[in-house]
């Protein structure tokens, strides 16, 4: 295996784990909770990596990759909310798993977006993840996120690239109506992208089609219900439901993709249940890469060993 292939991989472990930790000890999730969302996600990395080692001329391994990377780079924020480094990152990648998420979806199983329609609606996610990003990094305070004369949290750093402040709410709430414009849009392209593919084609993507369609869909759900996007650390309903969604397009790929759906069981059950083990003593949850690989290298059909 390539390297960098196996630095991603190590990479994504070490995050995985540290923000298990960090969610255990901070009672942020409970273990349950974060052995489905952190065990799963590692799975998930794992599956982006062997997609990437197996294709190396298709783009799908790198943007499935990614698009894991961003859907808990966010949780950084929340979890280690007292370091400046941590909130930043977290900050920056607020909404970037929204374009990850429909690139991923719209351009399997190439990598590569075909349609205009496609290529112009995944640009402006791109920009809209910027634009959504932007403003907290620069004027957000989670001390003070309301009010500059009222702190809210007063252990709570800000962003190392905040040069001033101001109160954003306004702004996101204006962005989470663009969010369901395009959660609409993506699912009149995926629902083009099933019509116009032959039997075939269909057969193959219909799987992640359907994760893709599931993703959007609970989320104009929730804009329905709630105006906005769920605060999914405290309404564990919406938790399952989000985590869900998330982890569906990686579990779809594996199925859409031959030889490595009767993988991708045996990997997430074993990932989570390393976690999971290691929450009865969060203290010790911290397994090392060796650990972790030879955990579950006899279940990933040779392709790491």
């Amino acid at each position: 295996m390539r390297p960098a292939l196996v630095v991603t991989w190590a990479v994504g472990a070490a995050l995985c784990t540290t923000l298990f930790v960090g969610a255990l000890h901070g009672d942020w999730l409970s273990p349950a909770q974060a052995a489905y969302a952190y065990g799963g996600t590692f799975a998930a990395i794992t599956l982006g990596v062997l997609v990437w080692r197996r294709r190396p001329d298709s783009r799908t391994g790198p943007l499935l990759t990614a698009m894991v990377f961003a859907g808990i780079l966010p949780d950084l924020d929340t979890v280690f909310y007292r370091s400046a480094l941590a909130v930043t990152i977290g900050l920056a990648a607020t909404e970037l798993l929204i374009p990850l998420y429909g690139h991923v979806v719209l351009s399997y199983p190439t990598g590569r977006l075909g349609g205009r329609a496609e290529r112009v609606l995944v640009a402006l996610a791109y920009v809209y993840a910027a634009v959504y990003a932007l403003p907290l990094l620069l004027f957000y305070s989670p001390a003070q996120p309301h009010d500059q004369r009222v702190f809210e949290c007063l252990p709570c750093a800000d962003p190392l690239t905040r040069v001033g402040w101001y109160d954003v709410t306004g702004l996101r709430d204006a962005l989470d109506k663009v969010l369901f414009v395009f959660a609409v849009l993506f699912l009149g392209l995926l629902a083009r992208k099933l019509i116009v593919s032959t039997r075939t084609q269909r057969r193959i993507s219909l799987p992640l089609l359907a994760a893709g369609a599931f993703g959007a869909g609970e989320y104009i759900v929730q804009y329905s219900i709630f105006g906005t996007q769920v605060d999914s650390w405290h309404n564990e309903t919406w938790f399952w439901i989000v985590t869900s969604a998330n982890l569906a397009i990686p579990k779809n790929t594996s199925r859409s993709s031959q030889g490595q759906s009767a993988c991708l069981g045996s990997l997430t059950t074993s990932s989570m249940m390393i976690f999971s083990i290691s929450g009865a003593n969060a203290a010790m949850a911290v397994p090392t890469i060796a650990t972790l690989k030879a955990a579950i290298a006899s279940r990933l059909c040779g392709f790491i060993q």
